[in-house]
């Protein structure tokens, strides 16, 4: 017996279930304003919102009314997808130092692309001192295959130069002094620590986050930095690890760039892309 009730473009729609809304807009981005009665509503509160057009690819208008339960229902149904999944789909590493690079070659590049030249790379330049003592063309050699080399093989050695002189040979565990060495941004520095030590120091958002979170309603941000921040504020902070390596998982083996319209495989009817004929009102 909960409403909400939508004022959107001069019209009025009662709707039940105030974490189902969903309201069909027009072509264009319209500003609408959502709120709940009466009193009993769990969710009492006068906001604006801008909702995206709906359709392959496009936003959905589920991000209104998204709450932490559905979110983590979400995260739940992914697990469950991958029972015995990996950590990581990179290979080949053993050590910190070891993964840490693995990722930064992995930017704009598949795993199993990078997992190709990380075996000779790694029995070479096993640890940061071998690494920092080589020359930038000796690393190219070992990864001419890597999307962007010339430019990866010198942050390799910047990254090695960096960790043996600056922190004494130790790869350092905060995302502020990982972003100190070359080729490491933020989000190199969120996966890693989540990926190697389980730390929730944030979602790092990669192109499959980003597909993911965006079909999903999760977000209608674009850039990756705004949709991590989304992402932490909706998960608890005990579940950001589980984000960054489930999300990535669905994104490359089921809600894919190009998956077919529509998507059997696709588990989660509301995905805007997968799925663009549902509708929450049925």
């Amino acid at each position: 017996g909960q409403y909400c009730r939508v004022l959107a473009t001069k019209r009025v729609v009662t709707v039940r279930r105030w974490d189902m809304l969903c309201v069909r807009s027009p072509a264009y981005v319209c500003k609408i304003t959502v709120f709940c009665t009466p009193t009993p509503c769990p969710r009492r509160f006068v906001s604006k919102v801008g909702f995206q057009p709906r359709g392959r690819g496009a936003g959905s208008c589920y991000t209104a009314c998204m709450t932490r339960a559905k979110a983590i229902e979400i995260l739940d149904k992914m697990k469950k997808l991958f029972p015995d999944a990996p950590v990581t789909e990179l290979t080949n590493w053993e050590t910190d130092f070891q993964l840490l690079v693995a990722i930064i070659l992995s930017a704009q590049m598949t795993d199993k692309g990078v997992n190709k030249v990380t075996k000779a790379l790694f029995a070479k330049y096993p640890t940061p001192t071998a690494m920092a003592s080589a020359d930038h063309r000796e690393i190219y050699d070992l990864i001419p295959s890597i999307n962007f080399a010339p430019t990866k093989a010198k942050y390799l050695l910047g990254t090695a130069k960096t960790i043996v002189e600056k922190y004494r040979g130790q790869v350092p565990q905060t995302v502020a002094e990982l972003m100190i060495l070359p080729g490491v941004g933020e989000k190199t520095a969120k996966v890693f620590l989540s990926s190697f030590y389980g730390y929730n120091v944030g979602i790092g958002s990669d192109t499959h986050v980003l597909r993911v979170a965006k079909r999903l309603g999760l977000t209608q941000e674009t850039t990756p930095s705004k949709v991590s921040a989304d992402l932490e504020k909706i998960y608890p902070k005990n579940r950001w690890h589980e984000v960054n390596q489930y999300f990535v998982l669905y994104g490359r083996y089921i809600c894919t760039a190009k998956a077919p319209v529509p998507n059997d495989k696709c588990v989660f009817e509301f995905c805007s892309y997968c799925h663009p004929g549902y509708d929450k009102h049925d």
